[in-house]
């Protein structure tokens, strides 16, 4: 399986989960760290996956997801649906956070919808909750402990980037601590009873929420205030 395929593989299965097709293939838009430089002017470095998004012509998105190579390189031979190992999942989750942003971007434009750098966060923190539960269920694995030990990844067990500007760094320990909230209310609403059926339904009405109505969602659901 070459490198680029595993990020056609989670956008697959994140558009399956949520039942939308955006109809364009990420891979064709993953670049290296040459044309990163060339399309930044070397304003960016290359520490860092990002999704890069333009729009000279009014209407008309300019997308670019960069994806630094010793990641697609200890994923090139990766099945996450049949594997999920402890050495490649950091990489995985990179992956799926950069894919996640490409598809909401993709969605919410085709459905004209605003979007801020907080909702791809906030989004991208679930997504990565979410496929990984499903790949746990695929390969019988969806015990209580593994996805415990996931959660506290995800949500507890990370750390950010070191040159985060101070709105940046606020921004991703809101979408954090926000997708934390929610994930948990999944757990017990959900997981806890092997509702998965019904905890993806909530997840696939959940994504077509503005902002502002997820907002109020988790504090609704959790009944805590942020």
């Amino acid at each position: 399986m070459r490198g680029l395929s595993i990020v056609d593989m989670v956008q697959q299965d994140l558009e399956a989960l949520y039942r939308i097709n955006t109809g364009v293939p990420v891979s064709a838009y993953v670049i290296d760290a040459h044309l990163l430089s060339l399309l930044t002017k070397g304003a960016l470095g290359p520490e860092r996956d990002r999704l890069l998004i333009g729009e000279e012509i009014p209407g008309h998105l300019d997308l670019a997801v960069y994806l630094h190579t010793s990641r697609l390189e200890l994923l090139q031979d990766l099945d996450p649906r049949k594997r999920l190992g402890t050495g490649t999942l950091s990489a995985l989750l990179n992956v799926i956070e950069e894919v996640s942003h490409f598809v909401l971007v993709l969605w919410s434009n085709a459905e004209d919808r605003q979007l801020s750098h907080f909702d791809l966060e906030l989004q991208a923190e679930i997504d990565k909750y979410l496929l990984c539960c499903q790949y746990l269920l695929t390969q019988g694995l969806a015990f209580e402990n593994i996805l415990t030990a996931l959660e506290l990844v995800l949500f507890e067990r990370f750390s950010l980037q070191l040159d985060l500007e101070e709105e940046e760094l606020e921004r991703y320990q809101r979408s954090n601590q926000l997708a934390h909230a929610y994930i948990r209310h999944l757990r017990r609403t959900f997981v806890l009873g092997k509702l998965w059926h019904l905890m993806f339904e909530e997840a696939r009405g959940f994504y077509r929420l503005s902002r502002m109505q997820k907002l109020a969602h988790i504090q609704r659901t959790t009944r805590r205030r942020f």
